[in-house]
């Protein structure tokens, strides 16, 4: 049968379409998520119900008779609350976090992710929610003309997103990118992204958003995805990372210092056994991966789980706290070229340890079971070279450890069951020590403010003692305090 003209052009018509079909099916699994401008200060503007009592949300701070405690706040509804990150770029203080409330401080929003904004004295002056559960933030300054701001990562049901946040206002930047690659998203979430990695040295530098990759068959089988995105936030390139047939990647840590890009993460197992190793990818943007499946061993080849790991400057390299097969902690000290040494600190069984840098030390913490904790310094030219600090309290955990000012000083904040303890550090051991009553609470984030004034974020269950009020199952709470 002979065709005419006509039928000629609609059947190469209908030829193109089904090629930019299939186009759009093949480049699916990297858009496949909404396009939609998205700004998260927009509020929420959910139908909720009042608050069975009068409420007010821009409430001033409760002030304490409690010596060296100033003020306290929660922020919070009936439902649970956690503070993800608090910054305080200026004049007022920023926090971000997850909620599932609807009422009391966030009535009229939504259930999602949240910005709390105080002033300098503690008193809120706006709350906005959006959708979503927020993992990670990091601040950004004066990213292409625009004003200071913050990078989000969220995920939501149906989306894994980075967000650009401006506290002069987002119409004027681009809002949002999708990191999510798996078909039909909305049927199972097999990614979803953990982290967002910024070069701190150079600004004008891209993101690296870390997302974690699990086997539709087995979602304990894990695979690590790093994306590329530009200040733009257009996704620029992918890189996947994966390990030895038989073991999942579990996500630790990662670095960006220029165009080199460094991941670490326990590779696990997947048998009863249960074991790990650390593993190794070095990426230089632009030049592929290298040395990818390097796992790092001990030198006695014991096996170990690595709890956290940290710049080594300044002498480069890097430091990690590691598990032993027998529960001991112990300090891995990784070199430029990879080859390492270990020291065990102490030989009490570890139940609770985490690793901190402050300055030009490191400080590792370690709890034996059913007692008080250690804490030890190292300096970080010679990592092993560790010694329990003396005075230090009958701390049960560790929440933070920052460098305060410009000398040699370090506050580290823990907790002994409902006491808060504050101890000031120098050189000669423990020289000040504060502690409150605070019941169910573990501070996220602390900040040193001049004037020996200590910002402290984190999270409370109960009121008692320092924390004044609870609205529901967990608030954020915010207290200064002077040491």
């Amino acid at each position: 049968m002979k065709l005419t003209r006509r039928q000629i052009n609609t059947l190469l018509v209908l030829g193109g379409v089904t090629v930019l079909l299939f186009i759009g099916v093949f480049f699916l699994p990297w858009v496949g998520c909404s396009l939609q401008p998205d700004y998260p200060n927009g509020g929420g503007g959910g139908e909720v119900e009042a608050p069975v009592i009068p409420h007010d949300r821009f409430r001033a701070p409760r002030t304490s008779n409690i010596a060296h405690l100033n003020w306290e706040l929660n922020i919070g509804g009936s439902g649970n609350e956690e503070v993800i990150a608090a910054f305080k770029p200026g004049d007022n203080i920023i926090i971000f976090g997850n909620t599932t409330s609807t009422d009391y401080d966030f009535y009229g929003e939504i259930a999602g992710y949240f910005v709390a904004v105080l002033n300098s004295n503690g008193t809120p002056l706006a709350y906005r929610t959006s959708e979503g559960t927020l993992e990670r933030v990091h601040m950004v300054t004066a990213v292409d003309g625009v004003e200071d701001g913050f990078i989000l990562a969220i995920n939501t049901q149906t989306e894994s997103l980075v967000k650009k946040v401006s506290l002069a206002g987002a119409e004027n930047y681009p809002a949002r990118v999708c990191v999510r690659s798996t078909l039909n998203p909305a049927i199972r979430p097999f990614e979803r992204i953990v982290d967002i990695v910024i070069d701190d040295s150079n600004s004008n530098t891209a993101f690296h958003a870390i997302v974690e990759v699990m086997s539709e068959q087995n979602q304990n089988h894990k695979r690590l995805r790093v994306a590329l995105i530009d200040r733009n936030l257009n996704i620029t390139h992918n890189e996947f990372f994966t390990t030895r047939t038989g073991y999942s990647l579990e996500y630790l840590r990662a670095f960006a210092v220029g165009n080199t890009f460094r991941l670490f993460a326990n590779a696990r197992e997947l048998t009863a056994s249960g074991r790990s190793f650390l593993a190794h990818y070095e990426w230089q943007v632009g030049g592929g991966v290298n040395d990818n499946h390097r796992v790092i061993s001990a030198p006695t080849n014991i096996l170990f789980e690595t709890i956290d790991i940290v710049p080594n400057s300044p002498i480069g390299g890097y430091v990690a706290l590691i598990r032993t097969q027998t529960g001991h902690a112990s300090l891995l000290n990784i070199r430029n070229n990879f080859t390492t040494s270990i020291s065990q600190l102490g030989n009490n069984f570890m139940t609770n340890a985490s690793l901190f840098s402050g300055g030009q030390n490191l400080y590792s913490f370690k709890r034996q079971s059913g007692g008080a904790g250690s804490l030890f310094r190292s300096n970080k030219i010679d990592a092993h070279a560790s010694s329990p600090i003396s005075g230090f309290g009958d701390f049960h955990s560790v929440n933070t450890v920052l460098r305060a000012g410009a000398t040699n000083r370090t506050i580290v904040v823990g907790t002994n069951n409902d006491t808060l303890f504050i101890s000031d550090i120098r050189e000669q051991g423990v020289v000040a020590q504060r502690s409150f009553e605070a019941r169910g609470v573990s501070i996220v984030q602390t900040q040193y403010l001049e004037g020996n004034g200590i910002l402290l974020v984190g999270n409370s269950t109960s009121s008692g003692g320092a924390v004044g009020a609870n609205f529901g199952g967990q608030d954020v709470w915010i207290a200064m305090v002077s040491i």
